[in-house]
C-alpha cells in the first residue's frame, strides 16, 4: 500500500512539474522571451575589465528595472518563476561557457591565442 502511494505521489509530482515548466514556457513565448541569447566564451579578465563590467551591469540593471516598472504589474508566482528561470539560465550558461573554454583549452586553442599576442 505504501509503495503504491509513493508511486502515485511521484507521478503526480512529475506531472505538476512538467505542467509548471510548460506554463512558464508558454508565458515566455507570449512575452517574446523564447529566443535564447548566444553563448559567450569566458576570457581571462583584467581588473580594469572587471570594474568596467560591474559598471555596465549596474546600468543594465537600472534600465531593466525601469522597463519592468513601465510594464503591467505581475503576480508573485510569475516573478518567482522568472527569477528562478533567470538564475538557472545564468548557472547553465556559466557551466556551458566553462565547459567550452575547457574543451578549447584541451584542443590547444588557448595556447595558439597566447602565441599570437
Amino acid at each position: 500500500m505504501m509503495k503504491k502511494l509513493l508511486i502515485y505521489v511521484g507521478i503526480v509530482s512529475v506531472a505538476l512539474l512538467l505542467g509548471a515548466m510548460g506554463g512558464i514556457q508558454y508565458v515566455n513565448e507570449q512575452l517574446g522571451l523564447s529566443s535564447p541569447k548566444p553563448l559567450e566564451v569566458q576570457e581571462v579578465k583584467t581588473s580594469d575589465q572587471v570594474v568596467n563590467q560591474k559598471v555596465i551591469a549596474s546600468v543594465d540593471l537600472v534600465q531593466k528595472s525601469e522597463a519592468t516598472n513601465t510594464e503591467t504589474p505581475q503576480n508573485f508566482f510569475s516573478e518567482s518563476a522568472m527569477a528562478g528561470a533567470t538564475s538557472l539560465e545564468n548557472l547553465t550558461r556559466k557551466g556551458l561557457s566553462s565547459l567550452v573554454g575547457a574543451i578549447e583549452g584541451l584542443n590547444g586553442r588557448s595556447q595558439e591565442s597566447e602565441m599570437e599576442e
